[in-house]
């Protein structure tokens, strides 16, 4: 078998922004579901377990005449299991040229925001949210959304509506608690 090197596998386009300059963002993010399953002879029942995996984010910016100015990853990896991914993906607003990227992340990450390989975050009871904010011209910084006291409930990113030019409305749990949040990204 031949192996093709440099290929995008399992990614998804999934947000198409314009910004107010004409230009563009295409976000894609890589993501895949695994299941196994366990035949238990002494019951008869097979047993299935689905693991979602949200990966990297590929982000490319594109002026107003289609021409690529540049594409960036954003190393993410979120692994769980029997949740139907609802603590994974990722939500995306425009701010001022540039585009703020929100998910669900592993804390350690943040040691080093710059990791081409993250720690992986499967539990999102004890995941943080971050924010990526990514400027016009294609610059990486990644974040805390939230300090530990005031994450109370945690994201549910693909559940979100934008609201305004720079706000955006996301669904947040918490055990049996439920919340909207409405983020506002004003300077």
């Amino acid at each position: 078998k031949q192996r093709v090197e440099n290929q995008l596998e399992d990614f998804y386009f999934d947000h198409f922004v314009i910004a107010e300059d004409g230009s563009a963002f295409f976000t894609a993010e890589q993501y895949y579901v695994r299941t196994t399953s366990y035949f238990d002879q002494r019951t008869g029942v097979t047993n299935y377990t689905y693991y979602y995996h949200y990966n990297d984010i590929i982000v490319v910016k594109m002026d107003a005449e289609a021409k690529i100015l540049w594409t960036r990853r954003v190393p993410k990896k979120q692994v769980t299991t029997n949740d139907n991914g609802d603590y994974s993906g990722y939500a995306v607003v425009p701010h001022e040229g540039g585009l703020k990227v929100l998910f669900n992340d592993n804390p350690k990450n943040l040691e080093d925001p710059n990791a081409l390989k993250p720690k992986p975050m499967n539990n999102p009871q004890r995941s943080r949210t971050v924010l990526v904010n990514i400027s016009p011209q294609g610059e990486i910084q990644k974040s805390l959304l939230f300090n530990g006291e005031e994450q109370e409930t945690i994201i549910q990113p693909r559940i979100q509506r934008r609201v305004g030019d720079d706000a955006l409305l996301l669904f947040t749990q918490k055990s049996r608690s439920f919340r909207f949040v409405k983020l506002s990204f004003s300077d």
